[in-house]
């Protein structure tokens, strides 16, 4: 034990400044010099004077390197578990306003959802002509007020939920 001790004075203000260099934070620096010392001891081996101070310089950076790992993935999983939070989120506030377009919907006339449906889902302006046998100018005139009417209310909605 005597021997440690003297290890200890002669090498532990080296290992603090180099754990200091590692985590440039003095308290971190002071746990990790404990805990080289720590493993120094409990590894059982007999550390020779001419090594000793590399063998605990490679303690130190392991020690260092091994809460390293251990905070990148503790911010991992802290930035993923806030990924999630935000996406259900962002699909619950989508759902929500799905759902309040679709009621919106349902105060337009038949021709116009049929129409604007038709063009959201990429139909030509003939072919929506063609469907519902009117002009594709009365489809252009449907469309553009349909997308105009539920455009008012969601701005209106938004502003009263604000």
């Amino acid at each position: 034990m005597k021997e440690f001790e003297q290890l200890y004075q002669s090498l532990s203000k080296d290992i603090f400044r180099f754990a200091c260099f590692l985590c440039h934070d003095k308290e971190l620096a002071q746990d990790i010099v404990a805990e080289t010392f720590a493993r120094a001891i409990s590894s059982g081996q007999s550390i020779r004077g001419e090594t000793a101070k590399a063998y605990l310089f490679k303690i130190a950076r392991n020690f260092f390197l091994e809460i390293q790992n251990k905070d990148n993935l503790a911010k991992r999983h802290l930035e993923e578990t806030i990924e999630q939070s935000e996406l259900l989120e962002h699909q619950a506030f989508q759902k929500d306003q799905l759902s309040e377009l679709h009621n919106y919907m349902q105060h337009m006339s038949l021709e116009a959802r049929t129409a604007l449906s038709l063009s959201m889902s990429g139909a030509k302006i003939s072919e929506i002509a063609f469907i519902l046998s009117i002009s594709e100018s009365a489809v252009k005139v449907k469309v553009f007020r349909a997308r105009q009417f539920l455009s008012e209310r969601l701005n209106t909605s938004n502003n009263q939920k604000n």
